[in-house]
Protein backbone atom coordinates (compact mmCIF):
# COMPACT_ATOMS: atom_id res chain seq x y z
CA UNK A 1 0.00 0.00 0.00
CA UNK A 2 1.50 3.48 -0.63
CA UNK A 3 2.33 5.62 1.82
CA UNK A 4 0.38 9.44 1.49
CA UNK A 5 2.38 12.24 1.29
CA UNK A 6 1.76 12.70 4.99
CA UNK A 7 3.36 10.12 6.23
CA UNK A 8 6.20 10.49 4.42
CA UNK A 9 10.04 10.64 6.67
CA UNK A 10 12.45 13.33 6.02
CA UNK A 11 14.38 10.85 4.03
CA UNK A 12 11.19 10.24 1.71
CA UNK A 13 10.51 13.60 1.26
CA UNK A 14 14.47 14.77 0.45
CA UNK A 15 14.38 11.74 -1.53
CA UNK A 16 10.84 12.97 -3.80
CA UNK A 17 12.58 16.59 -3.94
CA UNK A 18 15.46 15.53 -5.30
CA UNK A 19 13.06 13.50 -7.70
CA UNK A 20 10.82 16.52 -8.15
CA UNK A 21 13.71 19.15 -9.04
CA UNK A 22 15.20 16.55 -11.99
CA UNK A 23 11.62 16.40 -13.51
CA UNK A 24 11.17 19.92 -13.51
CA UNK A 25 14.78 20.72 -14.61
CA UNK A 26 14.01 18.92 -17.77
CA UNK A 27 10.53 20.34 -18.48
CA UNK A 28 12.02 24.42 -17.67
CA UNK A 29 10.14 26.92 -20.13
CA UNK A 30 13.19 29.30 -19.61
CA UNK A 31 16.07 29.66 -18.96
CA UNK A 32 15.18 31.60 -15.82
CA UNK A 33 13.34 28.98 -14.04
CA UNK A 34 15.75 26.67 -15.12
CA UNK A 35 18.09 28.75 -13.47
CA UNK A 36 15.92 29.14 -10.90
CA UNK A 37 15.31 25.30 -10.13
CA UNK A 38 19.51 24.60 -10.53
CA UNK A 39 19.90 27.00 -7.81
CA UNK A 40 17.38 24.85 -5.69
CA UNK A 41 18.86 21.66 -6.35
CA UNK A 42 22.53 23.25 -5.11
CA UNK A 43 21.15 24.44 -2.35
CA UNK A 44 19.31 21.32 -1.65
CA UNK A 45 22.55 19.24 -2.21
CA UNK A 46 24.91 21.74 -0.04
CA UNK A 47 22.35 21.22 2.84
CA UNK A 48 22.28 17.08 2.50
CA UNK A 49 26.00 17.37 2.16
CA UNK A 50 26.19 19.41 5.62
CA UNK A 51 23.93 16.98 7.04
CA UNK A 52 25.39 13.81 6.18
CA UNK A 53 29.26 15.28 7.14
CA UNK A 54 27.42 16.60 10.54
CA UNK A 55 25.63 13.36 11.68
CA UNK A 56 27.93 10.69 10.32
CA UNK A 57 30.73 9.51 12.13
CA UNK A 58 33.91 9.46 9.38
CA UNK A 59 36.10 7.12 11.20
CA UNK A 60 33.47 4.11 10.84
CA UNK A 61 35.01 1.79 7.99
CA UNK A 62 32.13 1.97 5.80
CA UNK A 63 32.15 5.40 6.04
CA UNK A 64 35.53 5.39 4.52
CA UNK A 65 34.05 2.86 1.58
CA UNK A 66 31.56 5.03 0.39
CA UNK A 67 33.17 8.05 0.54
CA UNK A 68 35.70 6.02 -1.61
CA UNK A 69 33.51 4.50 -4.13
CA UNK A 70 32.26 8.22 -4.45
CA UNK A 71 35.13 9.24 -5.56
CA UNK A 72 35.50 6.70 -8.34
CA UNK A 73 32.03 7.32 -9.15
CA UNK A 74 32.51 10.94 -9.37
CA UNK A 75 35.86 10.45 -11.27
CA UNK A 76 33.88 8.38 -14.04
CA UNK A 77 31.70 10.94 -14.37
CA UNK A 78 33.85 13.96 -15.00
CA UNK A 79 35.45 11.07 -17.97
CA UNK A 80 31.72 10.57 -18.94
CA UNK A 81 30.99 14.14 -19.59
CA UNK A 82 34.14 14.14 -21.68
CA UNK A 83 33.30 10.96 -23.86
CA UNK A 84 29.84 10.11 -23.76
CA UNK A 85 30.79 5.95 -24.64
CA UNK A 86 32.31 6.04 -20.95
CA UNK A 87 28.86 6.37 -19.21
CA UNK A 88 28.58 2.52 -18.51
CA UNK A 89 31.80 2.89 -16.36
CA UNK A 90 30.18 5.50 -14.34
CA UNK A 91 27.06 3.65 -14.24
CA UNK A 92 28.84 0.72 -12.37
CA UNK A 93 30.47 2.85 -10.62
CA UNK A 94 27.48 5.13 -9.20
CA UNK A 95 25.70 1.47 -8.68
CA UNK A 96 28.87 0.62 -6.23
CA UNK A 97 28.96 3.58 -4.21
CA UNK A 98 25.03 3.69 -3.61
CA UNK A 99 25.11 -0.27 -2.55
CA UNK A 100 28.27 0.89 0.13
CA UNK A 101 25.72 4.19 0.88
CA UNK A 102 23.07 1.79 1.82
CA UNK A 103 25.18 -0.38 3.83
CA UNK A 104 26.35 3.05 5.71
CA UNK A 105 22.53 3.57 6.04
CA UNK A 106 21.56 0.35 7.77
Amino acid sequence: MATSNDDLTLGERTNKALTDLADLIKKARSLDELDSLLDQQKKLAQTLESLIDGKLISTLPEYKKATAALKSANAAADAAKADMDKVATYIKRIARAISLLGKLAS
